[in-house]
């Protein structure tokens, strides 16, 4: 009789066992498919980040770029109604660079 007791408990054993490795699988589907989810949103939110940034950096540029012209049409004005002065200005600032950076021979 114990026998057969013994033989009915490890077969209730493997049952549990059984009902355990399925819900160990499932429970690693449902942790895969919520990593995918989590990989996804990091995705998307990395995504917007950078177009964001972008847009930040597209913006300085432009800054940039409309300094940038505003200086050369401001300098071309000067120099177009002064060009002698213009002239021996980037004379004068190119023998103190050759000074500076030149070195001694």
């Amino acid at each position: 009789m114990a026998e057969q007791e013994i033989r009915e408990e490890l077969d209730a054993l493997k049952e549990d066992l059984t009902h355990l490795r399925g819900d160990l699988g499932d429970l690693l589907k449902a942790l895969k498919s919520s990593g995918k989810s989590q990989a996804a949103n990091v995705g998307a939110k990395l995504q917007e980040e950078t177009m964001y940034r972008m847009g930040q950096i597209r913006g300085a540029v432009d800054t940039a770029k409309d300094y940038g012209y505003r200086a050369y049409r401001q300098a071309h004005k000067k120099l177009g109604t002064r060009p002698v002065t213009g002239i021996l200005a980037a004379f004068a600032v190119g023998m103190v660079l050759g000074r500076l950076f030149g070195g001694r021979r």
